[in-house]
């Protein structure tokens, strides 16, 4: 289904309608097997912001978001996945990454307006024994008015913005950011609270000029859903 200009493909038993009246992409018939989903084609654009709207995630459930490419065998790759739910003991939503798929280093960044609150390094814990794959590393801190803070982090958005730079070493510097941009919340990162309207991590590294065809095309987002009855799409632009 075309919406926004972009071929949009249901994943496992999901459907997809287009609400003409709000012109938004509904997607129904979502199931349990955490496969059920949209992937959104986004023509190898470098920069991507999805729009999406899912209140019920409150009653239960996860929303995953991943980010696809294109290595240099013309392979489908995963770049990139963030988990979302929301934990009722403790009323917070809340955000995982795929370890695996990290670099041994990366960043976890935040903003509001526009100007940085926080950048800070972070060692990747797949390397060690015990990790898990999952790592938690933010929350929505959503203790006070949390209906409010609840529902605005959810309704928000997946951007990835990719930036490439030619340095004097004959090497290219790769930086990838994929953050959210929920309305002004606070979120908890490694015990500290922030106040932001952006935040997610960004991850960075050099290839040599001579491999600059190793540094994979970005191809779409996928948004896959497991216990939650409907998810939509408000808008997409790149």
């Amino acid at each position: 289904m075309l919406y926004k200009g972009l071929n949009c493909f249901s994943n496992g038993q999901a459907t997809l309608y287009h609400d003409a009246t709000n012109d938004d992409l509904v997607i129904n018939n979502l199931g349990t097997s955490g496969l059920d989903g949209v992937t959104i084609n986004t023509l190898g654009y470098s920069n991507i912001h999805v729009e999406y709207d899912n209140s019920t995630l409150v009653n239960g459930g996860k929303i995953k978001v991943a980010t696809i490419g294109k290595n240099a065998l013309g392979q489908f790759i995963t770049l990139n996945e963030r988990l979302i739910w929301y934990d009722a003991q403790s009323q917070k939503i809340q955000y995982a990454y795929n370890a695996g798929l990290l670099p041994a280093s990366f960043n976890l960044i935040g903003s509001l307006n526009g100007s940085p609150v926080f950048d800070e390094p972070i060692d990747n814990p797949k390397d060690e024994p015990s990790a898990v794959i999952w790592v938690a590393i933010g929350a929505i801190a959503a203790l006070i008015g949390a209906g409010v803070a609840i529902y605005n982090a959810v309704k928000s958005s997946h951007i990835v913005k990719t930036t490439r730079t030619y340095n004097s070493e004959g090497k290219w510097t790769v930086t990838r950011e994929e953050t959210i941009d929920p309305n002004p919340v606070t979120i908890e990162v490694n015990g500290q609270f922030y106040l932001v309207d952006t935040w997610g991590v960004k991850v960075s590294e050099e290839i040599p000029e001579a491999y600059e065809n190793n540094i994979p095309e970005i191809l779409g987002v996928q948004i896959t859903t497991s216990g939650i009855s409907n998810l939509k799409l408000t808008n997409i632009t790149v």
